[in-house]
């Protein structure tokens, strides 16, 4: 069995020095890895738990500066409001930043109100993430890739 924690990068807690030192005391104390939860920007009645959240592949990438051993994982990121473009380049960097360390955990999300600031459409946020997912893999497998789907489209990248 493997044990992870919650780094507090979200909430009224969130901060540098917790994260900072839940990470360290995990690292020490032997857990197999961290995670950081995400959101991006909330409706108000949102903001007590998630108005404030650092943002996960950052504070992961800050984390693997001052841990050697320790997993870095999303918990989980919502990858319908980011361009899965972007979160490929951003995870196989950490990944190569921390020496294989890095486990991406997705959801499609739950806030409708949080997919309206990004004019993404909430109702096909589950096909979104299957799609989105299929560009991850793509990018990560192909040397010489291509993509035709409804949310994305590219050739030879």
């Amino acid at each position: 069995m493997k044990f992870g924690v919650g780094i507090p990068n979200y909430s009224r807690g969130a901060s540098v020095q917790g994260v900072r030192e839940v990470a360290r005391a995990a690292e020490e104390l032997g857990y197999d890895s961290v995670w950081t939860t995400d959101h991006i920007l909330v409706p108000k009645e949102h903001a007590p738990v998630f108005g404030y959240v650092l943002e996960a592949i950052l504070t992961l990438a800050y984390v693997a500066g001052f841990t050697l051993r320790v997993k870095l994982g999303t918990s989980v990121l919502i990858l319908p409001q980011r361009s899965a473009i972007l979160v490929a380049k951003e995870i196989a960097s950490l990944d190569q930043l921390s020496n294989g360390r890095a486990m991406l955990g997705l959801a499609a999300g739950w806030m409708e109100g949080e997919f309206k600031y990004h004019k993404i459409n909430f109702h096909q946020r589950g096909r979104l993430l299957d799609e989105s997912i299929q560009v991850l893999r793509a990018i990560w497998e192909q040397p010489d890739v291509s993509f035709h789907g409804k949310f994305y489209n590219f050739e030879n990248a």
